[in-house]
């Protein structure tokens, strides 16, 4: 059964992507952690350390054949949880 708050975006993302696009889900299981962030201090240049997942794709002819950037999709995604209150 399909949420309908994400249906209605996979419907318009499918739209505006025309015929050739494929609706996905990605399910991460159980026991993935969570993705936390721990910002750097005011003086530190640094990028923030945490989880996040990151997923890389691209269309091409076979396996071997090379990713072209115009033919890629990245997506940064951010695995949260709901707070329990006790």
């Amino acid at each position: 059964m399909q949420c309908t708050f994400w249906g209605f975006y996979q419907d318009r993302l499918m739209k505006k992507l025309g015929p050739t696009a494929y609706p996905f889900i990605l399910k991460f299981p159980p026991n993935a952690p969570n993705s936390v962030t721990i910002q750097s201090g005011d003086d530190d240049t640094s990028k923030p350390l945490g989880v996040l997942y990151n997923v890389k794709t691209y269309v091409a002819e076979n396996e071997e054949q090379d990713s072209h950037k115009r033919s890629s999709v990245s997506l940064i995604i951010k695995k949260v949880r709901p707070v329990v209150t006790v």
